[in-house]
């Protein structure tokens, strides 16, 4: 009886290793995402304002910074998939438009103290256009679509 019960409790062992490595592997992929999709967003933004190696040592964490709390608020003001009350996640949609208009506007002063100003309104025009790329990236899976959602030159709306 012993033996049968040592059986049980390897295999109870092995099944509860095996169930847990996928959850596992599963946790640092989103974040090695977010990691890999700043990364990007910093090397982009590096190049397209021409930094100055000593610039881009002040910017990079600065910028990081920024990004976090860009990220946060909109974690904070996230409308829900399941919400069906209207004026709620028109409501929660503007806040956090209004909310990260109001970073933007704080960090323009950060940012002043390391880029030049034509850089700053660079940062903000590249940080546009990275934001646009991922949402046709985004809609595109989404949709299936291969034609994009930017026919005939329209953009999409930040909304």
């Amino acid at each position: 009886m012993k033996h049968h019960t040592t059986k049980h409790h390897l295999l109870l062992l092995i099944l509860s290793l095996l169930l847990a490595i996928p959850m596992a592997a599963q946790r640092p992929h989103n974040g090695n995402v977010q990691a890999r999709f700043f990364e990007a967003k910093a090397s982009e933004m590096c190049s397209k304002l021409l930094l100055t190696p000593e610039q881009k040592e002040k910017f990079l964490p600065l910028y990081k910074a920024y990004d976090e709390e860009m990220r946060a608020v909109w974690t904070k003001y996230r409308v829900e998939k399941g919400c069906t009350n209207s004026m709620e996640r028109t409501k929660m949609r503007l806040t956090r438009q209004a909310k990260l208009q109001e970073l933007r506007l704080q960090y323009v002063d950060k940012f002043s103290n390391v880029l030049t100003a034509e850089q700053v309104e660079k940062l903000y025009k590249v940080e546009n256009d990275i934001q646009q790329r991922a949402k046709q990236r985004k809609e595109h899976r989404k949709d299936g679509n291969t034609g994009g959602p930017h026919r005939n030159g329209q953009r999409s709306s930040t909304y």
